[in-house]
């Protein structure tokens, strides 16, 4: 579905707030009188299924490919970069040019690297500080090593929010399959709205429980304890 028909299955089938008989409530905008008439403006609807894309993937892990736009160009003693916010998880890791690919760890692996600040050379291995969005590399890069690019495969987000301002035939990048289900997150924060038209947390929390029904809630953050609890003590003091 594209965004007008997301917007037009959410407001007709799920929540039920079409502005009445004879009312196109496809050509009302936030700035038309005609929008009292609509429990939620069309913008409105729209910002919600936008986050409930973004919930679907990071629970789920929908979309995983290779974007040149995450690509990261390494500095002259520099081994800390920011991810790009969209992504969720990295996947993979690898030099652009040479092809090489970098092994994970964790930074804490190399907490007892005692010449960790003299180690510089070309990357090895990489890890990721999920809290922060942060990747840092090991060793250090230097132009001494080679300055290449790094690419990933990443599980992320959608490259570009629907904008209903913009064209509402743009259609999201998850698969079909998913938009009903995802529409059950719409609705669920559609019913959170603090207003006295549409707040009924009764009703949010149905759609909350249809929605977790659909998509496992596999987060980032568990998936990164799991793979610590599963390197246990293991000593990486002789990396690079």
């Amino acid at each position: 579905m594209n965004l007008e028909e997301l917007v037009g299955y959410l407001r007709i089938n799920i929540l039920d707030d079409t502005g009445g008989t004879g009312i196109n409530w496809k050509n009302i905008y936030e700035t038309c009188d005609e929008n009292a008439l609509l429990r939620w403006s069309n913008e409105s609807l729209t910002e919600f299924i936008n986050e409930a894309i973004r919930k679907a993937c990071r629970s789920s892990y929908l979309l995983k490919d290779m974007q040149v736009t995450f690509d990261i160009t390494l500095l002259d003693g520099e081994d800390s970069y920011s991810l790009d916010p969209r992504i969720i998880k990295v996947k993979s890791v690898r030099l652009k040019s040479s092809g090489n690919r970098l092994s994970e760890i964790a930074s804490e692996d190399i907490w007892d690297e005692v010449t960790r600040s003299g180690r510089e050379g070309l990357p090895t291995s990489y890890f990721v500080d999920e809290i922060t969005g942060e990747i840092g590399f090991y060793p250090t890069p230097t132009t001494a090593s080679g300055l290449e690019d790094v690419e990933f495969i990443t599980y992320r987000e959608e490259m570009t929010p629907l904008d209903w301002d913009g064209d509402t035939e743009d259609s999201p990048e998850v698969n079909p399959r998913y938009h009903v289900s995802i529409l059950n997150y719409a609705a669920y924060l559609a019913y959170l709205k603090d207003e006295a038209n549409s707040l009924d947390p009764q009703r949010a929390a149905q759609f909350l429980t249809l929605f977790r029904e659909d998509f496992d809630d596999n987060s980032v953050y568990t998936e990164v304890r799991r793979v610590r609890r599963k390197r246990g003590t293991t000593s990486y003091g002789g990396i690079g």
